[in-house]
């Protein structure tokens, strides 16, 4: 057989004399396993694809339908591609050579449709933003409840839920996780992957800080890291140092049921000064600049209700030896 023939084939290239020497041949010689395997062999070269067998059973059986119509999928003989066993004329052959065409050609576009959705077809990516000085909450198809804090953003798959719950987050966020067994409930954040069933939790990750924090509230989480992997309790915390991937376990005496700034609460542990003004650009969306370095490194606790920036430096200038003032779009701080 003229190979080039099924390469013009799959091309749609073939003139009506190769059309007709191709069917030609199918008709007197090739089996349908011979035809497949030249085909396949041909469509690899092509396409670097392989035809699947139960689509070439489609393309087959549409083959012979149209070749032999009437038939209803049965022939005597070997199993070969064939015309009817009495004499055509001349114009009879012309049409059953076009059918015949016709029907390869559509089941070439049958295979085409087949391949280029296994090969091109892509998940679509939903994506869910609080910007800056903004916060967000959303409900997830299987009716976990995600709140993004300021700055925050994540993003999940179509296909979320079908084998797993995948979720990539960039930021902050707390999640209260539908149960759901058979489905695990995973979140990635900056290469690390925090696992849950149905529980709630929040973590903490943006790209600014050089740590990643889980917090739990309810439920059990395991938080995969580098080589490692730790399980937390409720009212337990990770913190992992992005820098050497060391985790440090603490727990929460006040036994919290939900993230504080879900509250409008802004609480500090030991940050400092540096820190917490990064934070405070985040939630406010505000330009802060401390002016004397060493007042960076000074570290601060406590809890402040969220309500504004003024606010908040009000308090700060109250209660501890920093003043501020205003030049232009920006908040300075410094030692009084």
């Amino acid at each position: 057989m003229n190979i080039s023939l099924l390469h013009h084939l799959i091309d749609n290239t073939l003139t009506p004399e190769e059309r007709k020497e191709l069917m030609e041949y199918v008709r007197r010689n090739t089996t349908r396993e011979e035809f497949f395997r030249l085909f396949d062999e041909v469509w690899v070269a092509e396409k670097n694809a392989s035809i699947p067998r139960e689509l070439q059973d489609r393309m087959y059986a549409r083959i012979m339908e149209q070749i032999n119509p009437g038939a209803d999928g049965q022939h005597s003989g070997p199993d070969r591609i064939q015309f009817y066993k009495h004499a055509v004329t001349g114009k009879i052959k012309r049409v059953i050579f076009s059918a015949a065409a016709a029907c390869v050609a559509a089941a070439l576009c049958i295979l085409a449709t087949h391949l280029f959705i296994r090969h091109t077809y892509q998940p679509a990516t939903f994506a869910v933003t609080a910007e800056l000085g903004q916060r967000a909450s959303v409900t997830l198809p299987d009716g976990t409840l995600v709140w993004l804090n300021s700055g925050s953003c994540i993003s999940y798959d179509s296909d979320y839920g079908h084998k797993i719950r995948y979720i990539s987050l960039n930021g902050e966020a707390s999640f209260d996780v539908a149960k759901d067994s058979e489905h695990p409930f995973i979140v990635e954040a900056r290469g690390i992957t925090t696992e849950a069933l149905g529980t709630r939790f929040n973590i903490s990750a943006y790209d600014t800080d050089n740590f990643l924090t889980t917090s739990l509230y309810k439920g059990s989480v395991r938080v995969n890291y580098s080589n490692a992997s730790t399980i937390l309790q409720p009212h337990q915390q990770v913190t992992i140092d992005l820098r050497n991937m060391k985790a440090t376990v603490t727990s929460d005496d006040m036994e919290l049921s939900e993230a504080p700034w879900r509250n409008d609460e802004l609480t500090f542990d030991g940050q400092s000064l540096d820190e917490i003004a990064i934070i405070l650009s985040r939630v406010y969306n505000t330009k802060i600049k401390i002016d004397d370095p060493s007042l960076g490194k000074e570290c601060f606790a406590g809890t402040i209700h969220n309500t504004n920036i003024r606010n908040f430096i009000d308090i700060l200038n109250l209660t501890t030896p920093i003043d501020y003032y205003f030049k232009g779009d920006t908040i300075h701080l410094r030692r009084r």
